[in-house]
């Protein structure tokens, strides 16, 4: 037994001591990339544009070319740096290759603030490579980075699909500051990604059996359900879903679990059914045949805003406020460009609300106190706040030359308005 004990000290003292070696060697005191951009209206439509063109790949059954600007680049890398506010990152293009540097700031690391990652990228005519991967001071050569990212690939996929997808890229070239991609559409390439998300499901979150099952039972619930009216107001199916999850709750976990599978079930069934990609939870055939007699929702009367509450609610959940609110904001700075519908405060208010119910919901000291005030939830003002004289309909323009962009006092001030109003709500009142 003693043996034993002394075999399994060594064993964990071996295993520390190798991370501990390994944080060290790719830690470092310097950033590599360059802070983040802000996300102006530009930023967002630069996006719109790669979406677009990953959209199309997606579903082209033949060899397929993607550009990618520097611009459009440090666009993606800004967006994300919105969700991660943690991460940087920035890219060069030459006619040789490319290189992507991504930066975390990592203040609690005591062998460094920062880890720098670099990815070097040349231009290929047959098939991708990788030149050379670098974490901190651990340098990679291009065949081990090229052997790695096929493993993770091929995890995410099963089997060898991983390796297949990437050897149908078939060349990569840079051209006056642009990266060019190649790319045979693989068939049924949508199903293979949401078959990737379904694999790699417990390595992002803590669902299991009876979770997937927890939201099967809240989305058939909703759909049993038969609403009088084409629009009713988000209060309604809210309040019985919270309803619904107090009775299957008899713990503060189970309450966290069950409060989760609710806004989950809500979002799948009144939000967009592809958040049902993400958990697998509910038949696709199921769903097809719910959506036939559900009503929409309404928050202040708006279809819109009580959309911008359930996606900005179910991407917390799925994700975390970070990401949630980015997604958001994209949205906005993409409706203030020509063509949009502007940029409007009262939506981010919506999207931001979404994130503090969410919050409150899984927050295993306060999931059964929301139970309890389910019936509340019928009023909208309970969790939901004014929205009067918030801005709306702001054009790109104005919103850069007179109110500064994102990093601008008047936005800040409006936002700071904006959780002020919702922490005045009854729902966000201390616990006593």
């Amino acid at each position: 037994m003693r043996l034993f004990l002394k075999i399994t000290m060594l064993l964990f003292g071996g295993l520390t001591l190798l991370l501990a070696t390994l944080l060290a060697l790719i830690s470092d005191d310097a950033r590599l990339a360059t802070p983040a951009t802000p996300v102006t209206p530009e930023v967002a439509q630069e996006v719109k544009l790669i979406a677009k063109q990953m959209q199309l790949a997606l579903y082209t059954s033949q060899i397929h070319t993607m550009t990618f600007s520097e611009q459009q680049i440090h666009s993606l890398l800004a967006v994300a740096a919105r969700a991660l506010p943690r991460m940087s990152g920035d890219s060069l293009i030459t006619k040789e290759g490319s290189a992507l540097r991504l930066t975390l700031h990592t203040p609690e690391n005591p062998f460094g603030d920062y880890i720098n990652v670099a990815l070097t990228l040349p231009a290929t005519t047959n098939g991708w490579a990788i030149d050379q991967l670098t974490i901190g001071g651990l340098t990679l050569s291009g065949s081990t980075a090229q052997s790695l990212i096929e493993s993770f690939a091929n995890i995410a996929f099963g089997d060898d699909e991983g390796s297949k997808l990437l050897a149908n890229i078939k060349q990569i070239r840079s051209h006056n500051k642009l990266l060019i991609i190649t790319y045979q559409t693989t068939p049924h390439l949508d199903e293979k990604l949401i078959t990737a998300l379904n694999r790699l499901q417990p390595w992002r979150d803590e669902s299991s059996d009876s979770s997937i099952a927890a939201i099967r039972s809240h989305y058939m619930r909703l759909c049993k359900s038969r609403y009088k009216t084409s629009v009713i107001t988000l209060g309604q199916p809210l309040s019985a879903s919270l309803k619904y999850a107090a009775s299957r709750s008899s713990s503060d976990r189970e309450a966290v679990t069950e409060n989760r599978a609710a806004l989950l079930a809500l979002a799948i069934y009144f939000g967009n059914y592809r958040f049902n990609t993400l958990v697998n939870a509910v038949p696709n055939a199921t769903i097809q045949q719910c959506q036939h007699y559900r009503s929409a929702v309404s928050l202040a009367e708006r279809q819109d805003l009580a959309l911008h509450f359930i996606y900005s609610m179910a991407i917390k959940i799925i994700a975390d406020s970070q990401m949630s609110f980015a997604v958001g904001e994209l949205k906005e700075m993409m409706d203030s460009l020509q063509g949009g519908s502007g940029f409007s405060f009262a939506d981010l208010a919506a999207d931001e609300s979404g994130i503090r119910f969410a919050d409150l919901a899984t927050d295993p000291k306060r999931a059964r106190i929301l139970q309890t005030a389910a019936t509340q939830l019928k009023q909208e003002e309970h969790f939901f706040p004014p929205i009067n004289l918030l801005p709306e309909g702001i054009s790109q323009q104005l919103f850069e030359q007179e109110y500064g962009g994102t990093e601008g006092d008047y936005y800040k001030a409006q936002l700071t308005q904006i959780k002020t109003r919702i922490n005045a709500l009854p729902l966000y009142q201390p616990l006593p």
